[in-house]
């Protein structure tokens, strides 16, 4: 459902209550509907609480157009008033079994019976369901009910119903049944639909589900993907080298008449050989290290044990990649003529670039890597506006009962010195959390504009507690009930937005009241630093609150639990650390920032092993050389020189032909945040220097063995 009021515009995964029952009425090739309502999550069973995720209130239907397979109870479960129905693992979780028809469930102040227990859905759907409410029915719907945006709705469509006729239907339904009833208010609003399989994927919207990223996604397979390639090319590159050792033999056994099917044979043998070691010691790898690598990254392994599918591709590949890397031995050396016995200059320029362009894809995720590390330390080190540290988040009971009563309890805490700051916040109010917005009636000039805000309620003490500084005017005043029912304060981003140099009196409505504002505080993130600084409207309310904020030393965590149990009997406690929920509006980068470090450790790792190896075969093959140039005298440093100076040169031109490509990377990353780090010339440096001074280190064996060498013995062995 999209919203447009002014020049601003909310897209909501939510809708108002009638959308699915008007469509389903009123247009043909809609079949069917399921609306799913979250619902407040503590579960009273037998008197104790407990607090439970994706708990919803949903229409009859629902249980139609989803899969739930029933292990006790029907389909028709939530025809009956005030029935719930429950997944196996929770009716076992507090009943011991599933048969459990007729048990009662409170939440809040209303019972319900159990009428229907279901396998639980799988962990790759978009939304989780752990428990179904019965819906209270209504005859009638206003016009509050179309802007009752908590709805997920889902229409189960006839199959030839093509989406751009679902969209035209949706268009109809706008502008049939809502624009009447909102014609002059300056609102408008439209409808469109996604296909289910496509959501998890989507641009995430207001009130949406858990979300995954295709730049996520794609970057974490564009990493193994270059992962394996360095590992291909090493392979090949090393093969190449080897080859051109067993030359001899190879120009030997076809004089003495081995046939080309012989010895492509014999080569795709061994490289089959080599490729079934490969398979065994990666599964043993990916066995031993799942716990490790999940734990790690955030991300769950896949599951290879009963994936007979993936193993059957992954061995191919493997066995690909074996056969490919073994080509010149088995088919360019069986098909070229006996005489030719040294190895060519392509296939030296082949080696080098192989190695080069090894190099090149391990600097681009090195590069990668040291960005995101950059950025990450930005959004977690990077002043938001508020003051985190040392500030609880405390979750209130549900219901109307406990939350009239959160303002006794907050004097209560206020009491006590060791508590600074005690503030009462209502849904949205937290900074990082997926605020409300609402509608505002905006009075300029004699004229009147309707814009949607974030709207948070808070209490008098919400601003000192977080260290959020007046920019102009004065915080609520509690003993002012002009304060109450009639003053707001602004955020400098709303003042702004309208152009207000003077905003203090300036009038904004609400709720059918004009409210005066009393005073502007400075800008803050309130949200992650993906997203711009958003106007913000604040009002005092303390009769509704959701969380209570509490500024204290960790130290007095026993006695917060202490009251809070004295206070809320019965109720569950639940408690949050300010600076670590806000770090994990940051989690998915995170787990990315660990798997590209990961995967860059990988890839440096395979390329220093392509190059001690190649360079170990390079200094074996000019023995002879450095001895003469030695009895020649030719100096110390002549000698390094003379050795790494092809490598050098491949190392440096991987470093130069990478920068351009990272650099067009990181940006593209960036830009998906708002507000991003400075990623300068000195990463670029950095990540050249690391490949550069760790080269060095993996050849200095090599180097300090031929400088060392005994020219005699060296020439009398040649």
């Amino acid at each position: 459902m999209e919203i447009t009021a002014g020049d601003h515009t909310d897209h909501y995964a939510t809708t108002g209550k009638p959308v699915g029952e008007f469509l389903l009425k009123n247009y043909t090739g809609i079949e069917g509907y399921a609306k799913l309502k979250f619902h407040p999550s503590t579960l009273f069973i037998d008197g104790k609480a407990f607090e439970e995720k994706g708990v919803f209130q949903a229409n009859p239907q629902a249980l139609s157009i989803f899969s739930f397979n029933f292990l006790s109870g029907d389909h028709l479960a939530l025809s009956q008033p005030d029935a719930i129905v429950l997944t196996e693992s929770l009716a076992i979780k507090y009943f011991g079994r599933v048969d459990i028809i007729g048990k009662q469930v409170r939440i809040e102040e209303n019972t319900y019976s159990v009428a229907g227990v279901y396998q639980d859905w799988p962990q790759n759907s978009h939304i989780q369901v752990n428990a179904l409410l019965s819906e209270t029915v209504d005859t009638e719907y206003d016009v509050q009910s179309w802007f009752d945006i908590e709805q997920y709705t889902y229409v189960f469509t006839n199959p030839n119903l093509q989406q751009e006729e679902l969209q035209s239907r949706l268009n109809q339904l706008a502008s049939d049944q809502l624009a009447p009833l909102i014609e002059g208010s300056g609102v408008a609003v439209s409808f469109s639909a996604q296909p289910l399989s496509e959501i998890h994927f989507s641009p995430a919207l207001v009130d949406d589900v858990q979300k995954g990223s295709r730049i996520y996604t794609n970057a974490l397979a564009m990493a193994g993907l270059l992962v394996l390639i360095i590992a291909l090319l090493n392979f090949i590159n090393l093969t190449l080298t080897r080859s051109t050792q067993r030359t001899k033999e190879i120009r030997v056994k076809k004089v003495l008449g081995i046939s080309r099917r012989q010895l492509v044979m014999q080569s795709a043998v061994e490289s089959l050989a080599m490729t079934v070691l490969v398979i065994i010691f990666s599964t043993v790898l990916i066995l031993f290290g799942e716990k490790f690598y999940t734990a790690y990254t955030g991300y769950e392994a896949i599951n290879l044990v009963n994936n007979n599918l993936l193993m059957l591709l992954l061995s191919l590949l493997v066995f690909g990649c074996g056969l490919v890397g073994s080509t010149y031995s088995g088919v360019y050396l069986s098909f070229s003529s006996p005489s030719v016995s040294q190895e060519g200059p392509r296939i030296l320029l082949l080696k080098k670039l192989l190695l080069g362009f090894q190099y090149s894809i391990a600097i681009l995720v090195l590069l990668l890597t040291l960005s995101m590390g950059r950025q990450l330390d930005f959004l977690l080190t990077k002043d938001l506006g508020f003051d985190q540290e040392e500030v609880l988040i405390l979750r209130l009971p549900e219901g109307e009962e406990a939350r009239s009563s959160a303002l006794t309890f907050r004097e209560q805490l206020r009491s006590r010195s060791s508590f600074q700051n005690v503030s009462l916040i209502g849904g949205g109010a937290l900074p990082g959390e997926e605020n409300g917005k609402d509608l505002f009636e905006v009075y300029q000039e004699g004229s009147k504009t309707e814009k949607i805000y974030n709207i948070y309620r808070v209490d008098e003490i919400y601003f000192d507690l977080l260290n959020i500084p007046l920019a102009k005017g004065r915080n609520f005043n509690p003993a002012l009930i002009t304060d109450k029912k009639g003053g707001i304060i602004i955020n400098e981003a709303l003042a702004r937005s309208l152009n207000w140099e003077k905003p203090l009196g300036k009038e904004i409505g609400y709720g059918g009241e004009k409210r005066k504002v009393i005073g502007v505080v400075k800008d803050f993130h309130n949200k992650s630093l993906h997203n711009l600084i958003e106007p913000i409207v604040f009002l005092f309310d303390t009769e509704q609150p959701n969380n209570i904020l509490v500024k204290t030393s960790l130290n007095e965590l026993t006695a917060i639990q202490s009251e809070w149990h004295e206070f809320y009997s019965g109720a569950p406690f639940s408690m949050t650390h300010f600076d670590r929920f806000i770090g994990n509006m940051y989690n998915k980068e995170k787990q990315l920032t660990q798997l590209f470090q990961f995967f860059s450790f990988i890839s440096l790792l395979l390329c220093y092993m392509g190059l001690f190896a190649l360079f170990s075969l390079h200094v074996q093959q000019r023995t002879k050389e450095m001895s003469v140039r030695k009895v020649l005298g030719a100096e110390l440093g002549n000698l390094i020189a003379a050795i790494i100076k092809n490598y050098g040169r491949i190392v440096i031109f991987s470093i130069i032909a990478a920068m351009p490509i990272g650099w067009y990377l990181v940006k593209a990353w960036l830009a998906e945040f708002s507000f991003s780090a400075n990623v300068g010339l000195g990463v670029y440096l950095l990540a050249g220097f690391i490949v550069s001074s760790t080269s060095i280190l993996v050849i200095s064996y090599h180097l300090i063995k031929i400088v060392n060498v005994n020219p005699a013995l060296a020439l009398k062995h040649e």
